[in-house]
């Protein structure tokens, strides 16, 4: 595992930056502090609460359902648009086992930096990845008795009308295990010293919605 140290966030994308041009990485995540690198579905299920997965796998369910009745959703239905309705799911508020990353170095700054109570000590971090090294680690792994049933996938999404997701740049790592204690990631730590110039929010968070968009918001403030 590789670990870069910098004096603040703008240094810290910076460097991404350079590490992905250098081809060094593709892959880049922000967290505002450093930490296990989990998914929502993970977080969301720590200390084995029975009801709370049978709550999701409910929200889930409707949500597929209610999208199989609208013409532009129908296509989420089909196998090789998996990632695309988990995407979605997880936008919107419903965990999955699916971790955010972009291809942004910058995007990845603005979520190292992303919060209403800044932390005091620690450090904030950039994750960097390198995607074909961890497919080649994998590849030699999945098929050992002791990751029978684990699971490490990489999607991409093409789901038109998020504009909020182009806007990140999104790309999604499918995982139901602890897969850091196979794969480490690289990461560049830094204090945290609020957000970077660019980008700025209004180009994460687009305040004009797709016509989708205004849909599932509609959909999704219905079934809180």
């Amino acid at each position: 595992m590789a670990v870069y140290e910098v004096a603040n966030i703008e240094e810290a994308i910076d460097l991404a930056n350079k590490l992905k041009n250098d081809g060094r990485y593709d892959w880049f995540r922000g967290q505002v502090q450093d930490g296990p690198l989990v998914s929502s579905h993970s977080r969301a299920s720590a200390g084995g609460d029975p009801e709370k997965r049978e709550e999701l796998v409910r929200r889930a369910a409707l949500f597929f359902n209610w999208a199989g009745t609208i013409p532009e959703l129908q296509y989420l239905q089909e196998p090789e648009h998996m990632n695309d309705l988990y995407a979605i799911i997880q936008h919107y508020g419903i965990p999955t086992h699916y971790i955010e990353f972009t291809t942004n170095p910058g995007v990845a700054g603005f979520f190292a930096a992303h919060t209403a109570t800044p932390p005091i000590g620690g450090k904030s971090c950039i994750y960097c990845l390198k995607t074909d090294d961890l497919v080649s680690v994998w590849n030699v792994l999945k098929d050992l008795d002791d990751r029978k049933g684990a699971i490490i996938e990489l999607g991409r999404i093409d789901v038109r009308n998020l504009w909020k997701l182009q806007a990140r740049e999104a790309v999604f790592l499918f995982t139901n295990y602890n897969w850091e204690i196979d794969y480490p990631m690289d990461r560049i730590l830094f204090p945290y010293s609020g957000y970077p110039s660019y980008p700025t929010r209004e180009q994460i968070y687009p305040k004009n919605k797709s016509p989708l968009e205004q849909l599932l918001s509609q959909y999704f403030s219905s079934t809180k």
